[in-house]
């Protein structure tokens, strides 16, 4: 048995994105009409080549848990400084 504990906040989005079964990046925000957000560069090395941006909230109205998710990939870059010779 799976028992998920779920902290909200009602009007509250709880955004996570998920690379590699780890949560890397959390975040809470309240709700609007239209919510953006970049991505730093740190996480998206983190989450290289790809990952997954989950989001959260209670419906007040009728008390149940929305939830959506989404792919995305990163592009692939060099880490370290190459020298060639």
């Amino acid at each position: 048995m799976y028992l998920f504990f779920i902290s909200c906040i009602l009007n509250t989005l709880l955004f996570q994105i998920v690379s590699r079964g780890k949560i890397v990046y959390e975040k809470y925000k309240p709700m609007t009409n239209m919510i953006t957000k970049g991505i730093s560069a740190k996480i998206l090395r983190q989450v290289s080549p790809g990952g997954r941006l989950l989001a959260f909230y209670i419906d007040a109205q009728s008390d149940t848990i929305v939830a959506d998710a989404a792919l995305f990939a990163v592009e692939p870059t060099c880490t370290s400084e190459q020298v060639i010779r």
